[in-house]
């Protein structure tokens, strides 16, 4: 299990290289109190920008 682990790490790292790009770009306000709305709308603004990004991926792909 390990060797294949490490085997692994280059391709994982390049596999991700392109969404790990979109959210160091991203402007992400200061997290609110638990429960708090904006904490939502933070979630929603990183899931809206990875999905984004997987779906020109995959149109490039195609």
């Amino acid at each position: 299990y390990g060797p294949g682990v490490a085997a692994a790490t280059e391709d994982m790292a390049k596999g991700i290289a392109d969404y790990v790009g979109v959210l160091d770009g991203m402007e992400i306000p200061d997290r609110g109190p638990r429960g708090s709305p904006a904490n939502y709308a933070i979630s929603q603004k990183v899931g809206s920008a990875l999905h984004a990004k997987r779906l020109a991926v995959l149109a490039a792909t195609s």
